[in-house]
């Protein structure tokens, strides 16, 4: 065997957080998305938790090998403002002339979100989640003080579910990982279409 080499790694650090772009699915069982994708300039944080199941196999009094699966994706996200009559339809609410009635039973529509994380250095991470319902919404609301001006943040919690059966339920692009020669695609570019496959060659 020949001699182990170290090789120095920087990868390039996330410097905040850009747009979210949304668009709604006409048929989610066959990917189908409405002509419209909107982006919303108004993200102020996004966390990302992968809930997994975990079973182990025992044998000879030891562990000897362990089972792990993602089950869904949950995504809470913090903006300063959302339109609310997306907002109304992810819920499922029915909007009438100003109007928004709530029940019970309201079923949301499904929809695909994107985000950009933005790198340092100009490099980006781009990021499709095509199967996703909005599970949980929040208003924080506080009067105005002499303090100036105060944030009144709305929370949405969102799960990300597995579109296809190969079990996929996120499509990322990352600048980073392209080779030299390599033209990287814009914003612009990525969010222009619903990402849930491949390029292809």
């Amino acid at each position: 065997m020949g001699e182990k080499q170290i090789q120095k790694n920087k990868p390039f650090r996330n410097v905040g957080i850009g747009n979210l772009y949304y668009s709604f699915a006409e048929n989610i069982e066959e990917l189908i998305y409405e002509d419209i994708i909107h982006k919303a300039p108004t993200l102020k944080t996004i966390g990302t938790t992968e809930n997994s199941n975990s079973e182990n196999t025992y044998a000879s009094n030891a562990v000897y090998d362990t089972d792990s699966s993602v089950s869904d994706i949950q995504l809470s996200i913090s903006v300063i403002a959302f339109h609310p009559a997306h907002r109304a339809r992810m819920k499922g609410h029915k909007v009438n002339k100003g109007f928004i009635t709530k029940n019970t039973n309201d079923e949301g529509a499904y929809f695909a979100l994107g985000v950009v994380y933005p790198k340092k250095s100009g490099h980006f991470t781009f990021t499709w989640y095509p199967k996703c319902k909005l599970t949980e919404a929040t208003n924080d609301a506080q009067t105005r003080d002499d303090g100036g001006n105060n944030s009144q943040d709305k929370t949405l919690t969102i799960t990300a579910m597995e579109y296809n059966d190969a079990g996929d339920y996120c499509k990322e692009y990352d600048t980073e990982l392209l080779e030299e020669g390599d033209r990287a695609l814009t914003e612009e570019e990525f969010f222009s279409e619903v990402r849930t496959e491949d390029p292809k060659e």
